[in-house]
């Protein structure tokens, strides 16, 4: 969660702290808000992606084929349920077999098990199979984002330049950010950019006088 602190000296503002992407499947999966302890820049820095995903989408159902005797009642309670069925609808139900049961919060391979275990003759079937478009691709370059002014990271215009990495990366994987060998692009200061700070921080960045105070922040 990115925490805001403000500077009762020289009013300025930026955030630190990680925040959440939508969907582990873009290019990006979420980010931090940074800050140049040289001169006060806010940044913000999206790592690369690691997990594409599988390599297709699937959805499966589980298809009913038959029954022992003696599971006949836990199958009704079971029809009953998944339906919402009465008594008599779910009967009407087990003489139209086979049929398939999709669950789509569920897990088929689980449900099937259970209902083989119980005597209930169930079956995995592939209902549709889709190519994921992110398997396979490569891992996308870090950003690094400096932000002239900002207050809410991506919700309010501002001046923004960007840089992919590497520009300066000790690590050798490419693309990945080193933040210890990067230069402020305001600054030129090496390693200064931070996304944490400890507790107990008060000077400033910007103006180096004891001010700083926590003012609030947001859940990502």
């Amino acid at each position: 969660m990115p925490v805001q602190y403000d500077c009762q000296s020289c009013n300025l503002t930026f955030k630190v702290g990680g925040y959440h992407g939508i969907t582990p499947y873009e290019d990006y999966d979420g980010g931090v808000c940074a800050v140049c302890m040289g001169c006060g820049v806010q940044y913000s820095i999206f790592y690369g992606n690691e997990y594409r995903g599988p390599e297709y989408f699937e959805e499966k159902g589980v298809e009913i084929v038959g029954y022992a005797q003696e599971s006949k009642i836990k199958l009704l309670k079971h029809v009953r349920q998944w339906y919402e069925l009465s008594l008599h609808e779910a009967k009407n139900k087990l003489n139209d077999m086979p049929f398939i049961f999709v669950d789509k919060y569920g897990d088929p391979d689980r449900i099937a098990s259970s209902l083989l275990a119980e005597g209930i003759e169930a079956r995995l079937v592939m209902l549709s199979r889709v190519k994921n478009p992110y398997f396979g691709k490569p891992k996308a370059r870090d950003i690094l984002e400096k932000f002239d002014s900002l207050l809410y990271v991506g919700m309010q215009d501002a001046d923004i330049e960007v840089h992919e990495a590497p520009y300066s990366c000790k690590s050798g994987e490419q693309g990945r950010l080193d933040l210890e060998s990067t230069q402020c692009m305001d600054c030129g200061a090496e390693g200064a950019i931070q996304f944490h700070f400890e507790d107990d921080l008060k000077k400033c960045p910007s103006c180096k006088v004891d001010a700083l105070v926590e003012s609030g922040g947001f859940v990502s």
